[in-house]
């Protein structure tokens, strides 16, 4: 197992960049309490150390980063043409269970190990064809474990 280094496309990742647009599954911990339990278990634990805990709102998994323009310079209709793809590609997707398990920490941050991972980067492949069938080849250059 690799530590993990947040990036903004193949640079690493830099608070003062530019924000980039994001495809995130959100996650709604009233429908899941068993995260719930895990999610305030680790912010117990870690109530004493220098960290800003995300709010439950903004609990999500990352798909993928558009990286070929910041997000400010990618206009509405653009991001409406995107969005509407990506529902259409998404609509045919088979809901799958995730375990969500062991709490990585990193200089960035702690985040959750899942597993299994095989239909979650399936999503992320179908995420990241639709992205790129969109914008073209060049709107998405994020290195990872899942990622094409």
């Amino acid at each position: 197992m690799q530590p993990i280094t947040f990036r903004r496309g193949r640079q690493e990742w830099d608070k003062r960049s530019p924000s980039l647009l994001h495809v995130y599954i959100t996650v709604d911990l009233g429908r899941q309490p068993e995260l719930a339990a895990l999610v305030r278990g680790a912010r117990d634990v870690l109530g004493g150390f220098p960290l800003s805990h995300v709010q439950d709102r903004w609990l999500h998994i990352t798909l993928d980063q558009i990286t070929d323009q910041p997000a400010a310079l990618i206009p509405p209709s653009e991001r409406d043409v995107l969005a509407a793809e990506l529902t259409t590609a998404l609509s045919a997707v088979e809901p799958f269970d995730l375990m969500v398990g062991s709490l990585l920490s990193s200089r960035y941050g702690v985040i959750a190990d899942l597993h299994p991972d095989e239909h979650l980067a399936a999503l992320h492949r179908r995420v990241r064809d639709t992205i790129r069938t969109v914008r073209g080849e060049a709107a998405v250059h994020t290195p990872g474990a899942c990622n094409t």
